[in-house]
């Protein structure tokens, strides 16, 4: 289970990249153009992104607080941050050490850790496996990456980070 995990974080940090590329290279004023969506625009949507992975690690942290590497990994995660004043650089710099944490989270669990019982608040405390977290912040990206790339494809601006890139299966 771990491997699969690996894949999917490596992916998760290749796709953010990728996405970071195509908005970085845009004006800031096409960044932070309101754009309709519930997170306004496109640097609203990368803000919220790294919002989220900054919260699902901080919450890892505490779950896994028994295991040293976890907490070693993720000792810059503590909580919720204010990403609402992040200019685009720094939200960009900030996604990208979130997304090397989460990729050495993955890597530093263990079987057990993978099925430590942890309450989701957002399921009314209802007790999963740690697993079903790691797969809620995998699919919290993927969900608003494709925020962006209906925005990007509105602007007819070329954006493919869809699939799972082969390269993410390897160590």
């Amino acid at each position: 289970m771990q491997q699969v995990f690996t894949a999917f974080a490596r992916q998760n940090a290749a796709s953010n990249k990728a996405v970071l590329e195509i908005v970085g290279k845009l004006t800031t004023a096409d960044q932070t153009k309101d754009r309709g969506s519930y997170y306004g625009s496109l640097l609203g949507m990368v803000r919220h992104i790294l919002g989220g992975e900054q919260l699902f690690l901080g919450m890892f942290k505490g779950f896994l607080a028994h295991n040293n590497g976890v907490s070693a990994t993720l000792a810059g995660f503590d909580g919720v941050p204010n990403t609402d004043d992040l200019d685009f650089a720094h939200a960009a710099a900030e996604l990208t050490k979130a997304d090397r944490a989460f990729v050495s989270l993955i890597e530093t669990l263990s079987s057990t850790d993978l099925l430590t019982p942890v309450a989701l608040p957002w399921y009314n405390g209802k007790t999963v496996p740690f697993y079903f977290a790691l797969q809620q912040m995998i699919n919290h990206g993927q969900h608003h990456r494709g925020q962006i790339s209906q925005v990007l494809d509105e602007l007819k601006i070329d954006n493919n980070y869809s699939g799972l890139a082969l390269d993410a299966l390897s160590a």
